[in-house]
Parts: C-alpha cells; sequence; structure tokens
C-alpha cells in the first residue's frame, strides 16, 4: 500500500520561525550561486607567433557570494584570421582576484586545437572551462579571462569589425557567461 502523506494548507502551520530566505552560504555543494553575464564588441589583435596575449574581449568581472567557489566559463569568440591555411590555438585561462596581478589557473595544462578557417577567414572559437581549487572570500573579485597564442606569426584577430558581408550596423562580440558553482 503506497504512503500517504498529510496535505497541510500553508495557512494552517502555526508555531516555529517562517523561512524567509535562504542565504548563499545555505546552498548545497553543486548549487548555481550565480550567472553573470558579459558581451564585449572590444576588438584584440594578436600579431606575435608563439607568445600569449590577454584577449581583453573575454574578460567578465564577477565578485563571488560564497567562499572557495568554482567558477563555469563559457565563452564565444568572434575571430578572423590572416594566417594562410591550418595552424595550432593555444589557450591559457586566466584570472585577477581582486585587482592582482594575472594568474593562469594551471601553468601545466593548455587548451589547444588546430585551427583551420573558412575561405573568408572567420573561425569558430570557443571555450568551456571550470575555474576550481581557487582560496578566495565571498566579496572577493574575480575578472575572468584568456590568453592566446598561435604558432603562424600572421595576424589573428578577435571581434574584427567591418568584415566583408556583415549586416550593416552590427558589432562583431565575445559573448561569456560565468556560473559560481557551491563547493
Amino acid at each position: 500500500m503506497p504512503i500517504q502523506r498529510a496535505k497541510v494548507a500553508l495557512n494552517q502551520i502555526t508555531g516555529g520561525t517562517p523561512l524567509t530566505s535562504v542565504g548563499f552560504s545555505d546552498l548545497p555543494v553543486g548549487s548555481v550561486v550565480q550567472t553573470v553575464t558579459a558581451r564585449n564588441a572590444t576588438q584584440t589583435n594578436n600579431t606575435s607567433s608563439n607568445s600569449f596575449v590577454d584577449i581583453t574581449p573575454s574578460q567578465i568581472s564577477v565578485t563571488a557570494k560564497r567562499d572557495n567557489s568554482s567558477f563555469l566559463y563559457i565563452a564565444s569568440f568572434s575571430a578572423e584570421s590572416d594566417i594562410a591555411g591550418g595552424f595550432n590555438s593555444f589557450i591559457y585561462p586566466v584570472y585577477t582576484l581582486n585587482g592582482g596581478s594575472t594568474v593562469v589557473h594551471d601553468s601545466t595544462k593548455v587548451l589547444s586545437g588546430t585551427t583551420i578557417k573558412d575561405d573568408e577567414g572567420g573561425l569558430n572559437l570557443g571555450i568551456t572551462y571550470l575555474y576550481d581549487g581557487i582560496t578566495s572570500s565571498a566579496g572577493s573579485t574575480f575578472v575572468f579571462f584568456i590568453q592566446y597564442r598561435k604558432s603562424s606569426a600572421s595576424s589573428m584577430f578577435f571581434n574584427q569589425q567591418s568584415l566583408t558581408g556583415q549586416p550593416t550596423s552590427t558589432d562583431n562580440i565575445c559573448s561569456i557567461v560565468v556560473q559560481e558553482i557551491a563547493v
């Protein structure tokens, strides 16, 4: 026989303290604490090969709501290349904490891939990355972004504007989402 549960109307509950809010520290491990989004049309050009360059339009600022959270960074980039043929791309996920120096999240690892542009030079470039294991306090301000390196000396543009065929009065952008995850 199935278990029957009592159905009590909320206006019939008496005694105790009503739950009026849940604090960020009350959320269980794995909960999404907050979601922050950004769109950026700032143009950045990487002309050097074999050195990492900050990609300014990939930056997003997040103020932590909990101590020692993890942060899921998801970004899609508008990118165009003057490089002939395919080339290797390398990405360091980096951050600053409370305005300090740039920190490579894990300097022993890099995201890499062979990049092949289309006939117009356009690239599909995106990243999903978990920043974890960072000691911080609620109220700390992070700026998450990427550093990009390529194996060719030709130019790599992020958010290059006025491309052939680009719709009038539009901007090429980077779109970024960061979720703070309770740990």
